[in-house]
């Protein structure tokens, strides 16, 4: 494809051109939105305190009954739009910014709960309100040069 010139073709922001910059979408949740130390909290806040302390991260798999609170504290919807920046995740854009990305937020939307999408893009807005935001229920089917995804532990 010819980056050349390519020009956005949405009717709300015509004005936006791309003229050869590489692409660069960014996730939400774990990236640029805390959300590993924010469900940490949320949790903690409703255990028991004899409960052993909790580890989340992507790909941990959670008892049931973690994951059932966990889908609870998700449930309400502007817990999505209040969570706290991540600053690593902010120091990486700005470093995408710097090298001249293209940059937009592409993040995954909660099949079972739509009303959290809107609390996301809420977010963003918020906290990156010169970004674009994707919300795909499959961030495999969108196209980058990169799409970094940080861990607590690094990229």
């Amino acid at each position: 494809m010819n980056k050349t010139n390519l020009k956005s073709n949405t009717t709300d922001s015509p004005d936006i051109q791309y003229f050869g910059n590489d692409v660069a979408l960014v996730d939400m949740d774990g990236t640029l939105a805390d959300y590993d130390g924010q469900m940490i909290k949320s949790l903690e806040s409703i255990c028991h305190p004899s409960e052993l302390p909790l580890t989340i991260g992507y790909g941990i798999k959670q008892p049931d009954h973690i994951w059932k609170r966990m889908q609870l504290i998700k449930s309400k919807g502007d817990w999505w739009e209040n969570l706290p920046r991540f600053k690593l995740g902010f120091d990486v854009l700005e470093v995408l910014r710097e090298l001249n990305f293209y940059i937009s937020i592409l993040t995954q939307g909660p099949k079972a709960n739509p009303i959290a999408w809107s609390h996301k893009v809420s977010w963003c807005i918020k906290n990156v309100p010169d970004l674009d935001v994707t919300i795909t229920r499959n961030k495999g089917l969108v196209y980058a040069d990169i799409l970094p995804r940080l861990k607590i532990v690094g990229f």
